[in-house]
């Protein structure tokens, strides 16, 4: 008998083809379904999508000639189609219930904090990518320049339209824009200053520490010459600092290192410009015995000289009750950093990401948005809008560099040109700028910043929106904490 009569698979019968397409469209349904809902729940990222729809479609293109091919009058293919119909019907009962019970909050939490989330974390990885590849000159300037163009915006004008430069109060989206802007920031920023720092387990704050500690910041009595305290180099009335490219210590000699601000400083995870002293505590202990600066001898002598002034000795008790022996330097540098984390300077800038949007106007919101393009939020994010460290000279070699750095600090040769990145709090009031005072104007350090940090030319016009932003980081300090005390007798 010829082959051309015998079913050997079945196809002649006039119900199997019809059978067969029915059988191969319910297995590619059955994969289709199952990795596209598996891909939406994996962190692929909306990018990825349509690559995830593409292969489980091929995958269900494959499912299904397979299934069409199955001889379905052997019983062992009858019990395949089965399970896959059984398996089909659970994997849809669970979803549907799962999405059911959970689609608010995933809703919410998906078009919101993960979305956010995620495509922050796209924008900056592929920002450093960018900046490698400039460094390793593969790509020109030119073309580094138009990639951190593109990348600047997606965090902005992708999650939230109306942020955009294109979205003025002209076209009636001014408060839609305010709050749009208000959670990009929030992004970048995360919080805005609290009434006070924090203190950490080992020195609880109390209003008798916070005065003796404020008490010592004004005393010229803990320097050597009897002429220098922590205000003379961090003014309270002058934003925390004192102006000048280096301060003057005992005898007039100076250090190589410009004096950052002590407003909001408790906030940082390191001190000092080589983040040598982890807490605001250790920090307080240094500039007393350092020779250049209040230049005492050692921790006895300091501790001598309060001993000696019967007020200190009774401050001390107060704010260490219970202690043997409370006037020691670890209580005289706890007293110090209690104080100095109540030097905190709310500004417009925290109204408005506490949700006040009328806080900052729209010269302001424009100017985040050239603080944005600019590449400025690379480094200078977080409440602080600053911390960390960063090599000075990331991108494009930065001249005249002496100072080495957190290498100083660490020995690490890897921490060389590495510098504590400076919070932007105040900063149009703290100059002169970076690690040495070298630079005196704010146009020209966000100039140098641009090309030596972020490898991009900026010209006058996106400086002077820039400064606008910047402007409305300045904050107040409370009158009463800022004025000098009495001297303790």
């Amino acid at each position: 008998m010829s082959d051309d009569h015998h079913p050997a698979d079945g196809n002649h019968h006039p119900h199997v083809v019809p059978l067969k397409l029915l059988f191969g469209v319910i297995g590619a349904l059955f994969f289709l379904t199952f990795l596209t809902v598996a891909a939406s729940w994996v962190d692929m990222g909306g990018a990825n999508v349509p690559v995830a729809l593409l292969i489980a479609t091929v995958k269900a293109v494959l499912v299904g000639a397979f299934f069409m091919h199955l001889r379905w009058d052997k019983p062992f293919n009858s019990v395949i189609l089965a399970l896959s119909i059984g398996l089909l019907i659970l994997f849809l009962g669970i979803v549907t219930m799962d999405m059911h019970e959970n689609l608010p909050e995933m809703n919410e939490a998906y078009s919101e904090e993960w979305m956010e989330t995620r495509r922050k974390a796209i924008v900056e990885e592929r920002l450093e990518e960018a900046r490698t590849a400039f460094e390793n000159k593969e790509i020109t300037k030119a073309e580094y320049d138009e990639r951190v163009k593109e990348l600047s915006k997606p965090v902005l004008e992708v999650l939230y339209p109306h942020a955009g430069a294109h979205s003025t109060p002209a076209d009636g989206h001014a408060d839609i824009r305010a709050d749009a802007l208000q959670k990009a920031m929030l992004m970048v920023f995360r919080a805005p200053l609290p009434a006070v720092i924090p203190s950490p387990p080992g020195n609880p704050a109390s209003p008798a520490k916070v005065a003796l500690g404020k008490s010592l910041f004004f005393e010229t009595r803990l320097s050597k010459g009897g002429k220098i305290s922590c205000h003379s180099c961090h003014g309270l009335t002058t934003f925390g600092v004192d102006n000048q490219p280096t301060s003057p210590g005992h005898g007039g000699a100076r250090g190589d290192r410009n004096s950052p601000t002590v407003l909001n400083a408790g906030l940082f995870g390191t001190q000092f410009w080589d983040g040598r002293a982890p807490s605001l505590e250790e920090q307080a202990k240094a500039p007393i015995l350092n020779p250049v600066e209040m230049a005492m001898s050692d921790e006895a002598a300091v501790v001598a000289v309060l001993k000696g002034i019967p007020g200190y000795v009774e401050s001390f008790k107060g704010a260490f009750p219970g202690e043997a022996d409370p006037l020691t330097y670890d209580n005289l540098a706890k007293a110090i950093a209690a104080f100095e984390r109540t030097l905190v300077t709310p500004s417009p800038f925290d109204a408005f990401l506490g949700g006040k949007l009328e806080a900052l106007d729209t010269a302001q919101l424009d100017g985040f948005l050239a603080f944005q393009d600019a590449g400025c939020v690379t480094c200078h994010k977080g409440t602080l809008l600053g911390d960390g460290f960063e090599k000075l000279g990331k991108v494009i070699d930065f001249p005249g560099l002496k100072d080495k750095g957190r290498e100083a600090a660490t020995g690490n040769a890897g921490d060389r040109y590495q510098f504590k990145v400076p919070s932007l709090r105040n900063v149009t009031k703290t100059g002169p700028y970076l690690h040495d005072g070298s630079v005196k104007s704010l146009d020209e350090v966000i100039t140098l910043m641009s090309k030596h940090q972020v490898g991009k030319e900026i010209d006058a016009a996106e400086i002077a929106k820039i400064k606008v932003f910047l402007e409305s980081l300045t904050g107040s300090l409370d009158p009463a904490t800022a004025a000098a005390p009495a001297p303790v007798k």
